[in-house]
């Protein structure tokens, strides 16, 4: 992960190397040894997993464990986030930057930078891109409010797919014309969704499921920003009000 300063980037290079054999330095790695022993549920396959750490795991299930979560910092920031956005859209207001062209071209260059060169470097190297199923919240929040942010989203795919027929070694997928980003019960937030939809991608991608392509990705953005446009956030403030203290606020 960019960023890392206990993990760098570089330390993992072996892994994907042309040698097998010194992959298994994984599993030797003394740190992660003694996370391992000092955490019996973590295994050495899933070293950082959290959701065996019940102050994670007990904010799925619907929102009424977010209300009983409502002092953590996620959770905290969610709440502020949804409620300032209503205020924001009852007043009449949104956000529509007027360099929104710059900023789409800032944001393809980004690709090209930082994701398209290595595609292109490496062509027997396969690319399996996934664009993260956060919460319906999360995509309404931009589609209704943050509009600039969601075209900058709805322009970047488009321009990924177009990409990916350039390069036979880049797959896009994506989710976001799906039902179950509405199912607030799979978030533990607006963004941080139910590890078993991380074993369901691994299934859709071997089934090329969700794989987007220039035949499709019209029709999955129309989808996308329907289903971002019409979910009722009023309808989770409504309910943010009932179970919350508004003190609290």
């Amino acid at each position: 992960r960019f960023g890392q300063k206990k993990f760098p980037i570089e330390s993992f290079n072996y892994l994907y190397d042309n040698n097998y054999l010194n992959d298994f330095k994984q599993y030797l790695n003394i740190e992660l040894i003694s996370m391992n022993m000092l955490n019996k549920k973590t295994n050495f396959d899933s070293p950082n997993e959290w959701f065996s750490t019940k102050s994670y795991s007990s904010k799925f299930g619907g929102i009424d464990n977010w209300f009983k979560n409502k002092n953590n910092i996620q959770i905290n920031s969610a709440f502020w986030e949804i409620l300032g956005t209503l205020r924001a859209i009852n007043n009449k207001e949104t956000i529509i930057d007027k360099n929104i062209k710059e900023k789409i071209t800032t944001s393809e260059k980004y690709l090209e930078k930082y994701l398209l060169k290595y595609v292109k470097n490496n062509p027997n190297t396969e690319f399996n891109l996934i664009i993260p199923p956060y919460s319906r919240i999360h995509n309404a929040i931009s589609a209704q409010y943050r509009k600039s942010d969601f075209i900058r989203i709805k322009k970047s795919i488009k321009f990924l797919v177009e990409n990916s027929e350039k390069y036979p070694n880049l797959k896009i997928y994506g989710w976001g014309d799906k039902d179950f980003p509405s199912d607030i019960s799979l978030y533990k937030d607006l963004g941080h969704y139910h590890p078993k939809i991380n074993s369901k991608m691994l299934y859709w991608i071997k089934d090329n499921e969700g794989l987007l392509t220039l035949s499709n990705v019209e029709k999955y953005l129309e989808v996308f920003e329907k289903k971002s446009l019409d979910y009722d956030l009023l309808k989770i403030e409504k309910k943010i009000e009932t179970f919350l203290d508004k003190d609290w606020f």
